[in-house]
């Protein structure tokens, strides 16, 4: 009874910091540049034990221009909440990223699939335990006549997450954990053949986000940490040579979310960022790579109009250093490369609210200059990003 009433007292404060009970979707994020620091419904991927406060909702999202989208729905029942989340985005491109790494798309002659989720599985309790689970899949392929037999040339790739969370609540503090474990597998075949085949080895992300004060409070402190580790390997079966590569990325961001008067939310966060990249190709070390993205300030703004319409904006920016290593097969180190780097993305969209229905629209743009991967931006364009949410009681 008392974790019930605490998750009811917590819905209430989030509502009121949304500005709006219908003010989740991903477009909204979007357009307030993806802050960590905001409270968001698609905060479920990461934080299941959320799930029992976002219950009996559906949403929908489209990306015109690419053209691309994603769907959910969520359902509560007493003190559990079940939920589905169909092609959403994942966090990492891990098959892109392995290729950047071992080069197999362009040697073998194929393009690499893009791997999206194809379900996101939710099941959360109002103790603040929560479960996702997700499968993503991708498959690409092109047929070749040959001296009149046909030549298949493809790739394909197969996912599977499992993210536990746990939200910690009290009267002036919310504590939100996550825990997921990632495992893959991606062949890529000429002729019915498989060239290369890997996989990802169980690779884990960590994330806590703290918010401290009273929901009611102007002003509460955040404290939002990611920890994530990746590992792929990689073999070529007719050469039986082997690879793997580890890639290591933490982000650290503090800041003050500020509740104004006349339903005006600020949100400011400094950052840090460190990344580590290095492992070995037919037993020779790869270039290793280090890099520290400091300073970072990422602003987010939304502004309620009469219950109707809300403003949405969002800035941020941060500058990289990085430095690459690069070593000979004795493992001597030959060379140094000096990399620096800057971002710069800025947000803005529009929603609007009828009841229980809110629609919201994405304006965005990016400008990273010579930035390294763990670098991303936002989806570009006038409204790279359209969502729709509708709750019931």
């Amino acid at each position: 009874m008392m974790a019930r009433l605490l998750m009811t007292l917590l819905a209430a404060g989030c509502l009121s910091l949304w500005t709006g009970a219908a003010s989740a979707s991903e477009s909204r994020m979007n357009s307030l540049c993806g802050s960590p620091l905001v409270m968001d419904m698609t905060d479920i991927a990461d934080f299941p034990g959320l799930l029992t406060i976002y219950g009996n909702a559906g949403f929908v999202t489209v990306k015109p221009l690419a053209p691309t989208g994603n769907a959910g729905l969520l359902v509560g029942i007493n003190d559990i909440a079940f939920g589905v989340w169909v092609l959403r985005d994942p966090r990492f491109d891990d098959i892109a990223t392995a290729d950047a790494v071992f080069d197999m798309g362009n040697s073998a002659g194929v393009v690499i699939p893009d791997v999206h989720n194809v379900a996101d599985l939710f099941f959360g309790m109002s103790n603040g335990f929560g479960l996702r689970a997700s499968v993503g899949a991708g498959l690409e392929s092109v047929d070749a006549v040959d001296d009149g037999d046909v030549d298949s040339t493809g790739a394909s790739a197969l996912s599977i997450e499992v993210q536990p969370g746990f939200t910690l609540l009290t009267d002036d503090y919310q504590g939100d954990f996550g825990l997921g474990v990632t495992v893959n597998h991606y062949a890529i075949s000429i002729g019915g053949d498989d060239v290369y085949t890997g996989r990802l080895i169980p690779s884990v992300l960590l994330r806590h986000r703290s918010t401290i004060g009273n929901f009611a409070q102007p002003v509460n402190w955040v404290v939002d940490f990611l920890l994530t580790r990746r590992s792929y390997s990689v073999r070529h079966n007719p050469s039986n040579d082997k690879g793997t590569v580890g890639d290591w990325l933490t982000t650290l961001m503090v800041g003050p979310r500020l509740n104004l008067p006349g339903n005006f939310t600020v949100t400011a966060g400094l950052s840090a960022q460190f990344e580590a990249r290095g492992g070995k190709l037919d037993g020779d070390r790869t270039p290793r790579r280090f890099g520290i993205g400091t300073p970072g300030l990422m602003l987010a703004a939304e502004l309620l109009v009469r219950e109707i319409l809300a403003i949405r904006a969002g800035v941020d920016y941060g500058v990289y250093w990085g430095t690459v290593r690069i070593y000979d097969a004795d493992d001597d180190l030959v060379g140094k490369l000096r990399l620096m780097g800057q971002r710069f993305n800025w947000s803005a969209g529009l929603g609007l609210r009828l009841r229980a229905f809110e629609i919201d629209g994405t304006l965005s743009q990016q400008l990273i200059l010579d930035g390294p991967d763990m670098i991303g931006g936002r989806a570009p364009g006038f409204l790279g990003m359209l969502s729709a949410t509708y709750r019931w009681l």
